[in-house]
């Protein structure tokens, strides 16, 4: 699917699957990604948006 981006598919393609093909690399690149990157963000995120909650309250002023 990313290969059918104009411009960056074929770029995007080699830096998600580290080869032209599906291989270990792949299977490494997107093990790290889950176990490390996705967490990262997600605790970032929740880090940001508990405050905002803390600041505004459940809903906003009407």
């Amino acid at each position: 699917m990313p290969k059918a981006i104009p411009v960056i598919g074929s770029p995007l393609v080699e830096l998600l699957c580290g080869s032209a093909s599906v291989g270990q690399s792949t299977l490494t690149r997107f093990y790290s990604l889950h176990t490390f990157v996705l967490p990262l963000f997600t605790a970032v995120f929740m880090l940001m948006h508990f405050p905002m909650i803390c600041n505004q309250g459940i809903s906003g002023p009407l």
